[in-house]
C-alpha cells in the first residue's frame, strides 16, 4: 500500500515540477509553489533529502529548493560579536528578542533574563554604520518581585498582543527546584510605540491556565490559524509524567482583546521536548515554519509548514538544511535583523558571546520579499473609519486594500513616511486585507471594519 502511495506522490511531483520549470521563465504563482512544496515534503516520510532530490529529477528539484523552498542563505562564518553587543550579563540571557522598541526603524535587542531582570540594548545604527548602545537594566519603568518559591523563568516573547501599536511581553515563572507552582506573567505596554512603559503586572491573564503538574519552559506567540491574532505555543514540563509536551493555546478572542482556549497537547505534528524554538517564514510563502535547537547534535532542526497561513501543518524534520550549527551545546538562538539590511540573520548567545551568521540572500531588483520584517503595525483593529499604520523606517510605501475575494478596493501612496492614517469610511463593515509594500518588500495585514 505504501509503495502505491509513493508512486502516486512521485507522479504528482513530476507533473507539478514540470509546470514549475515552464513557469520559471516568467513568474511561478504562490499556489503552484505551495502544491510542489506539499508533495515534496510528504516524500520526506519515506526518503532522505538526497534521495528525494534524485527522485524529483535533478534540475527541477534544484529549482524548487534554491528558488522557493530554501529561500534564505546564511554566511558560513559564525562571527563572534561583530557589532560589540556582548555584555557580561549576557551569560544569563534567555533567547534574545529583536524588536523595534523605540520606533526608530531598526531592531533593538531585549530579553528577560534568568535573574528576573529586563535587559535592553538599543540599536543606534546611523546610515550604513551598524552599532548598538550600552546595555540597560530594567528600563521602561519595569520592576518585578518574584512570588514565593519562584526561581525559574521561561523565554519572554515581545509582541503587540493587544493591537495598540506597541510591544507587550509575557513570561512564565515557576519553582525551578520542584517544577511546580507556575504562573503566566504579563506586562502590557502602557506607554507608546516610542516610549514603552512596563509598570503594570497581570498574573495569569486572558484565561490562561496550565495543566496539572506542568510548568512552561518556553513560549512563542504566532498566528497559526490566520485569523489576525496571536496564539501561543508552549514547551512544558510535566513533573508527574516526566514528559515535555508542547501545548497550543488558541486565541479565541480578537486581535485587541485576547482570550485563550484550554491548551491542546502536541498539535500540528510538532515534536516534543524541543527547548528553544522559534517560528519564522523562512521560505517566504506566507505561513510560519518551525525551528528548534538540537543541543545533542549541535544542530538547528527545521520543520517546514506545508499547510497554509490559515491551516498549519508541519512536514518531517530536516537536520540543519541552512547549515546553522550551534555553538557549545547552547540552545539560545534567534532570527533577527542585526545588520540592518532588512533580512533576518541567525544570532546565537553563549557564555558572554554573541555569534552572528549573516543572511546573505540576494534578491533580484524585481523580486519583492513577502513577509519580510517591514516592522508594520496597524491599530486599532477592529476599527471604524480610520486606521493608523506604523510603517517602520522612513520610506516610500504603497497601501492597497482588498476584499476577501481578492478585489482591490482602495490604493494610496505615501512618500518618505513612518506613519500613515488610512481612511476606510467609504467601505462597508467587514473583513479586508491590507497589502503594504516598498521598493523591495511587501507584507499583508488583516483589517476589520465595524
Amino acid at each position: 500500500m505504501q509503495e502505491k502511495q509513493i508512486v502516486k506522490d512521485l507522479s504528482k511531483l513530476q507533473t507539478q515540477l514540470n509546470k514549475l520549470l515552464v513557469k520559471s521563465s516568467t513568474k511561478a504563482t504562490p499556489s503552484l509553489i505551495k502544491k510542489v512544496k506539499r508533495i515534496y515534503y510528504k516524500l520526506f516520510n519515506y526518503f532522505s533529502t538526497g534521495k528525494v532530490k534524485k527522485l524529483a529529477l535533478g534540475s527541477a528539484a534544484a529549482l524548487l529548493l534554491q528558488g522557493n523552498v530554501h529561500a534564505q542563505n546564511f554566511s558560513s562564518l559564525n562571527t563572534p560579536d561583530p557589532y560589540s553587543v556582548t555584555q557580561p550579563i549576557l551569560q544569563n540571557v534567555n533567547r534574545p528578542e529583536f524588536v523595534d522598541m523605540d520606533n526608530d526603524g531598526d531592531q533593538d535587542i531585549i530579553y528577560f533574563d534568568r535573574g528576573s531582570v529586563l535587559r535592553y540594548i538599543p540599536n543606534t545604527t546611523s546610515g550604513s554604520n551598524v552599532s548598538f548602545g550600552t546595555l540597560q537594566t530594567n528600563p521602561f519603568n519595569f520592576s518585578y518581585t518574584p512570588l514565593p518559591n519562584q526561581s525559574s523563568y521561561s523565554y519572554s516573547p515581545f509582541v503587540d498582543l493587544d493591537n495598540d501599536g506597541d510591544f507587550d511581553f509575557m513570561f512564565y515563572a515557576f519553582n525551578g527546584y520542584t517544577g511546580t507552582g507556575g504562573s503566566f506573567m504579563y506586562y502590557e505596554n502602557k506607554g507608546t510605540p516610542t516610549a514603552p512603559n512596563f509598570n503594570v503586572l497581570a498574573t495569569n491573564p486572558f484565561s490562561l491556565t496550565t495543566p496539572a503538574n506542568s510548568v512552561v519552559h518556553n513560549i512563542d506567540f504566532v498566528d497559526l490559524d490566520g485569523d489576525g491574532d496571536f496564539d501561543i505555543l508552549a514547551e512544558t514540563y510535566d513533573s508527574y509524567a516526566y514528559a515535555f509536551p508542547i501545548l497550543y493555546y488558541q486565541n479565541t478572542g480578537t486581535a485587541n482583546a485576547p482570550s485563550f482556549a484550554a491548551p491542546v497537547t502536541s498539535p500540528f505534528n510538532l515534536p516534543l521536548d524541543k527547548g528553544n524554538f522559534q517560528f519564522i517564514d523562512i521560505d517566504r510563502d506566507g505561513d510560519q515554519d518551525f525551528f528548534y535547537a538540537d543541543v545533542t547534535n549541535n544542530k538547528v532542526v527545521y520543520h517546514p509548514n506545508t499547510g497554509s497561513a490559515t491551516s498549519a501543518s508541519f512536514g518531517a524534520a530536516q537536520n540543519d538544511p541552512f547549515n546553522l550549527s550551534l555553538n557549545t551545546n547552547n540552545r539560545q538562538f534567534s532570527f533577527g535583523d542585526m545588520d540592518n539590511d532588512g533580512k533576518r540573520d541567525f544570532v546565537q548567545v553563549t557564555l558572554n558571546k554573541v555569534y552572528l551568521r549573516r543572511n546573505i540572500t540576494v534578491y533580484s531588483s524585481t523580486d519583492k520579499i513577502q513577509n519580510k520584517n517591514l516592522d508594520i503595525n496597524i491599530y486599532p483593529t477592529p476599527s471604524h473609519d480610520l486606521v493608523n499604520v506604523k510603517l517602520g523606517k522612513q520610506d516610500d510605501y504603497t497601501l492597497e486594500v482588498f476584499n476577501l475575494q481578492g478585489q482591490q478596493l482602495k490604493t494610496e501612496s505615501v512618500q518618505q513616511a513612518t506613519q500613515h492614517q488610512l481612511d476606510l469610511s467609504e467601505l462597508a463593515s467587514g473583513q479586508y486585507l491590507l497589502r503594504i509594500s516598498n521598493a523591495e518588500a511587501y507584507t499583508t495585514k488583516q483589517l476589520i471594519k465595524q
